[in-house]
């Protein structure tokens, strides 16, 4: 995560939180997509707000993912 100068008490961004039980992770803002949005070894999302940098955690089956896991 990188700290926001917005953050704290009174703040009205609101942020989405899950847990990934099977594999231990906290997910913010979790971001959903269908098949129409994943082509032969890559995931196209507009406006998904990442930067470079940002881990995903990808939850899903997919036959070019070899392993289930954190991306960079």
């Amino acid at each position: 995560m990188v700290p926001n100068l917005n953050v704290g008490i009174g703040n009205t961004t609101p942020v989405s939180v899950n847990y990934n039980q099977a594999f231990e992770k906290l997910l913010l803002n979790p971001i959903l997509f269908t098949a129409s949005d994943v082509e032969t070894n890559q995931i196209d999302l507009v406006d998904h707000g990442f930067q470079t940098g940002d881990k995903v955690f990808y939850d899903g089956f997919c036959n070019w993912i070899k392993h289930w896991n954190v991306f960079c």
